[in-house]
């Protein structure tokens, strides 16, 4: 036992650190959530929405009353609908799962990093590194499906990179390729940069059969999922795809300028984002080096690199970043691995063998430099702690306490709303989301130009919404705040980092609805947690 402590310590001291870490982080949130196990955000909430009302009702929707089209993560809503078949609706599966797939991507990593044969202090800093820059922990108390999205990337890549190699050939790599293939879209659409990436790998190396295979097997499942979300009437693509996605180059404007203008802003997006821009210039940087040698670029560590680059490359074009590091996660994983094994021969090796001289001194000059270089990486793993316990007190001083109070009096009935995630999850409403990631109606007004104040007012009257919970700010950035819309009051939150806005704002829709909307406030205010701060017209 002593010897197998001894023999891979590296990855056992790595989990205890996590164990550690999301211990302490959970600890401090549940100090700041009343004991209940709440989420960083409010896009869970939407996940475990669907996933409830699959599992008890069979229909696929963030609401019983139909099917919505707007999981931008196929398989991770099928996989808590399945658990919740057998368990019922919880709030905790999606942090159990994540925890189980941390570990098991933090030991798949070990045993990767192994075959490099690494000093074993060399190997732990590279795990500890992985682990609490791509922020595992934060991505856990997300409760969404990015630790999964980071696993099977992983594996996808290592073996495409192996085989496209001429120094790792892996047998098994070819196999495991095409069964990943679909899988990786089902996780996340996001997984089509990467299959594109690696197809065109595949063709330059004159492999068009599998790059044929590979692709299809990607579409396939979207296909069918775009065919049937179509048959019932929504867009071939999860409205969150559509609205949250960087597609404007397909939708509008196709002149030249228009292009470039879009690519600048697209691209202006890594400047706010250190830690993904110093990944990609160490890629450039590093096949610049190699372009002395140009069959050093058929390498595995230079394939790992051309898959890293293009693939950031394309996201940043089609994608988000941000959103609480986890939009970029599997590319800052991806592009960390890169750089530990091919930067060694720089400073991997360098550092090897200055602990095997026992050189102290310039192995501390040396970690003063990468430290400094790489900051924004090591403050992006400090974040990984400081923000759970704070956010997850936004979203229940918020989201959850809009849910209950929807719960406790409008119940079965429509509301309009701009975040549909804890209110849906936890009451049974019928909701009008003026966002349109769960109403066709808003998401083909926003789409076609033609969401304005007057066609949402037309909107909420036919669905016959009562009440709006919604940020002011948005409503207004939005479409406008309809002329029947009565503002009745505001909840706003202290030091907001994860909300869409500190303040949210009830309106009655309809002058009857406004003394009921102002009873129902007062009556819920005692229920409010200190912190938040009402304001309205309620109040007196």
């Amino acid at each position: 036992m002593t010897g197998h402590f001894q023999r891979h310590w590296p990855l056992l001291l790595a989990l205890v650190l996590l164990s550690v870490a999301v211990a302490a982080s959970l600890k401090l949130l549940l100090g700041n959530t009343g004991g209940r196990l709440i989420y960083v955000l409010d896009d869970p909430y939407i996940h475990m929405a669907i996933a409830k009302n699959f599992s008890q009702k069979g229909i696929w929707g963030v609401t019983g009353s139909g099917f919505t089209s707007n999981s931008s993560s196929l398989l991770w809503t099928a996989l808590l609908s399945a658990v919740y078949y057998f368990t019922s609706p919880n709030e905790v599966t999606p942090f159990v799962i994540n925890i189980i797939v941390c570990t098991v991507l933090v030991f798949w990593l070990y045993r990767l990093l192994l075959k490099h044969q690494l000093h074993s202090v060399y190997l732990f800093f590279v795990l500890m590194v992985i682990t609490f820059v791509t922020s595992f922990p934060l991505l856990i108390f997300a409760g969404l499906e990015h630790t999964l999205q980071v696993l099977i990337n992983f594996v996808f890549v290592v073996s495409a990179a192996r085989f496209l190699s001429e120094d790792r050939k892996h047998p098994a790599d070819k196999a495991i390729m095409l069964v990943l293939a679909p899988v990786l879209v089902l996780v996340r659409y996001e997984g089509l940069f990467l299959v594109f990436t690696i197809c065109c790998l595949l063709l330059l190396r004159r492999k068009y059969r599998l790059a044929f295979w590979i692709f299809g097997l990607a579409l396939f499942p979207l296909a069918c999922y775009g065919a049937f979300s179509m048959w019932k009437g929504w867009f071939i693509f999860p409205n969150s795809v559509l609205l949250k996605g960087n597609i404007s180059l397909f939708t509008a404007d196709y002149s030249l300028r228009e292009i470039i203008k879009k690519i600048v802003q697209s691209y202006y997006k890594l400047a706010l984002h250190p830690p993904l821009l110093i990944l990609i210039l160490c890629a450039l940087g590093s096949l610049y080096i190699r372009l002395k040698d140009k069959s050093s670029l058929k390498q595995y560590s230079a394939i790992l690199w051309i898959i890293f680059l293009i693939t950031a490359l394309l996201h940043m074009q089609f994608a988000q970043v941000g959103g609480f590091f986890r939009y970029e996660a599997y590319l800052v994983a991806l592009g960390l691995y890169a750089a530990v094994i091919s930067l060694p021969g720089t400073v991997g090796q360098e550092l090897q063998l200055l602990l095997q001289r026992r050189q102290y001194l310039r192995i501390f000059i040396l970690a003063a430099v990468i430290v400094t270089a790489f900051s924004p990486l090591f403050l992006r793993a400090v974040r990984t702690f400081i923000w759970i316990a704070p956010a997850a007190k936004n979203i229940y001083e918020q989201n959850y306490q809009m849910a209950m109070f929807l719960k406790k009096y409008y119940e079965g009935t429509t509301v309009a709303v701009n975040d549909i995630g804890a209110i849906n999850y936890f009451a049974d409403i019928d909701c009008l989301d003026i966002f349109g990631l769960g109403s066709l109606e808003v998401a083909g007004l926003r789409l076609s130009g033609g969401y304005n104040a007057e066609s949402l007012g037309k909107l909420a009257r036919t669905k016959k919404a009562r009440i709006a919970v919604v940020y002011e700010k948005w409503l207004e950035k939005l479409a406008g705040i309809p002329q029947d819309w009565i503002k009745v009051g505001n909840w706003r939150i202290l030091r907001n980092m994860t909300c869409g806005d500190e303040t949210v704002t009830f309106y009655a829709i309809g002058l009857a609805e406004e003394k009921a909307l102002s009873a129902n406030l007062r009556e819920f205010s005692s229920l409010l947690p200190d912190d938040v701060v009402e304001s309205g017209k309620y109040i007196h």
